[in-house]
């Protein structure tokens, strides 16, 4: 048998952890997004600040989370950044397509709502949208690699109000 030693040098470190790593997504499986995170700004019968529970914001808050992910997984693939800004009531309603599943999505909670709630934990917001299949020619929202949303909108002088 071979041995084998590791030696742990705490006193000369090779570099360091970016907090992005420990970065979290928003998935719309089940109740995560709608009735998990958001409940909407005009809700009466849950604590909430802006449309986000507050029980949610006070734990992701506490965890902290450097980088939130929105929106994550499948829903990526169908959702248009566009159809969440504006008025909610004005925004197109859509088949949101998910792991299987296929809901109707007022688009509520929308790109605005995310950068609200960016804000309120302090997470940054990297670009999550796959090509919009519905304009040719039209590619991510934020087309350089590892840009922020912030980022993108200070390049194009577009400012979303929070």
């Amino acid at each position: 048998m071979n041995d084998a030693t590791l030696q742990v040098r705490a006193d000369a470190p090779i570099g360091t952890i970016s907090p992005r790593l420990y970065g979290h997504f928003a998935e719309h499986i089940g109740r995560c997004c709608y009735d998990g995170l958001w409940t909407g700004a005009d809700a009466t019968d849950v604590n909430h600040e802006g449309g986000f529970r507050r029980d949610v914001l006070d734990v992701l808050r506490a965890l902290p989370v450097p980088l939130l992910r929105w929106p994550g997984g499948c829903y990526a693939d169908h959702y248009h950044w566009r159809d969440g800004i504006g008025a909610p009531g004005a925004r197109p309603r859509r088949l949101g397509m998910s792991c299987g599943l296929t809901v109707e999505d007022d688009n509520g909670l929308g790109t605005h709502e995310f950068l609200q709630l960016c804000a309120l934990i302090g997470a940054e917001q990297p670009a999550q949208h796959e090509p919009d299949t519905r304009a040719a020619g039209e590619r991510r929202i934020c087309p350089v690699r590892g840009c922020t949303l912030g980022s993108w909108q200070r390049e194009l002088g577009m400012r979303w109000q929070l």
